[in-house]
């Protein structure tokens, strides 16, 4: 959901980096097991849905250093790479406010049909494992993989 600091109460220079509103972004790491991984996770680049507004340079900064982690997971890796089109327009990372500009689509295709995808090539809910808990306080990850990639 998108929602600007006017009226709603959610903005201005009182508000400390931590206290703003936010979104998740995301990096990966693929692991190949039997091993004992112990490293710092990767930190993803900042992602900013108000990447047309005004900030000032100094709010840009404070905006963009700010990184917490919120959760790890993880999950066999599905064989093939299919990707969802249009992924970053569809997240409005990347998607200008007006159609009328020169290059953003007039609309998002949603499909009544979508393709049927062999099972091996997709993200198994039941295999998917939260490992919040194996992230450490200085930002390393320490964690016994299983077989497997």
């Amino acid at each position: 959901m998108g929602s600007g600091p006017g009226l709603a109460g959610s903005g201005g220079p009182w508000i400390e980096v931590h206290q703003s509103m936010q979104h998740l972004v995301a990096s990966s790491v693929e692991v190949q097991g039997p091993r004992r991984f112990r490293e710092s996770l990767p930190v993803p680049a900042p992602r900013s849905l108000t990447r047309y507004s005004k900030l000032t340079p100094e709010l840009i900064g404070k905006r963009d250093a700010f990184y917490r982690d919120v959760a790890v997971v993880a999950y066999p890796t599905p064989v093939g790479e299919v990707r969802m089109t249009d992924i970053d327009e569809k997240a409005l990372y990347d998607r200008l406010p007006f159609s009328s500009v020169e290059g953003v689509k007039p609309y998002l295709p949603a499909p009544a049909r979508y393709r049927v995808l062999d099972p091996d090539t997709v993200i198994d809910p039941d295999e998917t494992v939260d490992l919040t808990d194996h992230l450490r306080p200085d930002g390393t990850f320490d964690w016994d993989v299983p077989p497997g990639t």
